[in-house]
């Protein structure tokens, strides 16, 4: 079955080969995929690198890896914590095996137990004020961030009715490798990047990298979980990596270009945050800020005003 086939069958997702038997899945932005995810044919079995975020998205994702490669998906990977990389772990029988970091899988337990009560309690309201945001907007690019927002919670409310949260059943504490019929891989994990713990796959044969949030391309990056020091360190440490095909957990593939420009993005951030220390109006000058032209057109927009705001809220504490 061809790629085009694949699409026409799910909303969430379109897919782009990468090599013989390797494939992303990118987020169609009306669909409940929400982040992106990998296919990789091992060669007797098929492994999956995160699982979206809605369970029906999850369910597009396991088809569209058995069809791909005309082999059962038998291994899961999960980057990290956060709902829109694992939720979609419901969708996989118990047959196949899911992997995480061992402090992924406590994450999953602690922190990610607490965003999932926050929004079975939360999500009903924040679709309402979101559309209602939507009717009122006249500015096309704020309506067209919103719609996003929009689809995302549109998708949590699809989910969390018969949400019943997987959770890793293999852990590891820092590097694994997988070894298959057709190819080996390795597991590699960072520790307060993004999050508390950030799982990338590289297949070192093809010089192919699935770095999840540590990477966003053409999107503002979501710093509020992570420690910006640890990211820089870890995107510098990614850029020494063989290949120069890197998956994203947002937005199209990229290459080590968008490693040096997320990098400075974070840099651009920290001196923003830095500047407005000791500001009695500080909230209003984040709210007022504009966002610089090499980051005008990325999504998330919303993302840049908070991401100064954790930071300047890191530095006063």
């Amino acid at each position: 079955m061809s790629e085009t086939d694949i699409e026409n069958r799910s909303r969430h997702f379109r897919v782009e080969q990468l090599g013989d038997g390797v494939f992303a899945l990118l987020h169609q932005d009306d669909g409940w995929a929400i982040g992106n995810a990998g296919i990789v044919d091992l060669g007797e079995s098929t492994l999956v690198f995160d699982t979206f975020m809605a369970v029906e998205a999850g369910i597009d994702l396991r088809t569209a890896a058995q069809e791909l490669t005309g082999n059962p998906v038998g291994i899961v990977i999960n980057s990290h914590y956060h709902n829109d990389h694992i939720w979609g772990n419901q969708a996989f029988d118990r047959q196949t095996d899911i992997i995480s970091s061992s402090d992924t899988r406590a994450l999953i337990e602690t922190k990610g137990q607490e965003e999932y009560v926050w929004y079975m309690e939360n999500s009903s309201t924040r679709f309402k004020e979101i559309r209602a945001q939507i009717e009122d907007e006249k500015d096309g690019e704020k309506k067209k961030e919103l719609e996003l927002s929009s689809s995302y919670y549109e998708g949590l409310m699809a989910t969390l009715p018969g949400l019943s949260i997987r959770l890793p059943n293999i852990t590891f504490k820092s590097r694994m490798r997988i070894h298959g019929a057709k190819r080996d891989v390795d597991l590699i994990t960072y520790k307060n990047g993004h999050t508390g713990s950030d799982t990338i796959l590289y297949l070192p044969g093809e010089g192919i990298l699935f770095l999840a949030d540590l990477l966003f391309v053409d999107s503002h990056p979501y710093l509020a979980d992570g420690d910006p020091v640890h990211l820089k360190v870890t995107l510098d440490e990614i850029g020494t990596f063989e290949g120069d095909v890197l998956i994203p957990g947002h937005g199209p593939p990229g290459s080590k270009n968008d490693l040096s420009l997320l990098r400075h993005y974070i840099d651009h951030c920290e001196q923003a945050a830095d500047s407005l220390l000791d500001e009695e109006d500080a909230a209003t000058q984040i709210a007022d800020l504009a966002i610089p032209d090499p980051y005008m057109a990325w999504a998330f927009a919303n993302f840049y005003p908070m991401n100064i705001r954790c930071l300047l809220s890191a530095r006063e504490s």
